[in-house]
């Protein structure tokens, strides 16, 4: 005899990929000792996230840093006790800090494809410019982005 026909759901699901690659570097360059007469601004670069397709609600989360007082951020001086603070922004206008606390919405989310993710930084004017005998500044912070 013959069954009855009886069906099969066939389905797939394909999740949308991304990956950050590159490693990243925002060069504030070289100051004199002092305090800082305007804005020193500066833009990171060497980073790039890439994504199978779309994602509208992709959010990024810029951390802390290693040398951080609550959520500022700040530059040190080798292994000493001597920092320069700065801020971290999404925009180019510098209006919309990064809170290392959160993930915040990237403005109209990921497209399919390799994009730049820029920071942007800023010292703002008046900061003390301690002196650092030739020696950097450095910090480190980490870049997350879901999607």
């Amino acid at each position: 005899g013959t069954s009855p026909p009886a069906s099969v759901a066939v389905t797939l699901i394909i999740d949308n990929s991304c990956t950050l690659n590159g490693t990243g570097a925002l060069d504030f360059g070289t100051r004199t000792a002092g305090t800082a007469a305007t804005n020193i601004d500066a833009q990171s670069t060497g980073l790039t996230v890439t994504c199978s397709g779309s994602s509208p609600t992709a959010t990024i989360n810029v951390s802390a840093g290693a040398n951080a007082i609550g959520s500022q951020r700040r530059l040190r001086l080798g292994a000493t006790a001597t920092y320069v603070p700065y801020d971290l922004y999404q925009d180019a206008g510098r209006t919309t800090k990064f809170d290392p606390t959160i993930f915040q919405s990237i403005p109209g989310g990921l497209v399919g494809g390799t994009s730049d993710v820029v920071v942007y930084g800023r010292i703002v004017v008046g900061t003390p410019m301690p002196n650092g005998n030739g020696t950097k500044f450095t910090d480190n912070v980490a870049v997350t982005i879901t999607y």
